[in-house]
């Protein structure tokens, strides 16, 4: 290809592309999420997260996700309300709204949720009625949804 295509290397894929996907990449290893995902959660876990921090951040890990962007979906799966339903979830987890929260993720079966550039101070209100807070590194928090048979 080197030598039949002279100008392939010089292709935009190879430069402006591959710098942005290094840089993503050096920064989920500098924070050590990817490990961090999988070390806290279990393989079967399903981690609400916002639809580019699904591809990008908790994807790599090999946990299940509730939506990817578009681009990256199932064009035979409903995207809209997969999206639509993932925003709701993200919303009403942030407001506190357990109740509102745990009647769209029981249809996903979210296990646990990460959000980046949210204190976990900001979503206490949740946390004694089944959500523990597993980590915080950096910008980005990650929490332990439980089913509300395992409560206590």
């Amino acid at each position: 290809v080197v030598a039949n295509v002279p100008g392939y290397r010089k292709r935009p894929g190879f430069h402006h592309e591959r710098s942005i996907a290094a840089d993503r990449s050096w920064d989920e290893t500098s924070a050590n999420l990817t490990e961090r995902i999988r070390t806290e959660t279990p393989p079967e876990a399903v981690v609400l997260a916002s639809l580019n921090d699904s591809i990008f951040k908790v994807a790599p890990a090999g946990r299940q996700v509730v939506a990817v962007p578009q681009e990256f979906s199932n064009p035979y799966v409903d995207f809209a309300s997969r999206e639509a339903d993932q925003r709701h979830m993200l919303h009403a987890f942030i407001r506190g709204d357990i109740d509102g929260f745990r009647s769209i993720s029981s249809r996903y079966g979210v296990t646990h949720v990460m959000l980046a550039e949210q204190a976990p101070g900001d979503v206490v209100a949740m946390r004694p009625n089944g959500v523990t807070l597993l980590s915080w590194m950096g910008d980005v928090s990650l929490y332990e949804i439980r089913s509300s048979s395992q409560r206590q």
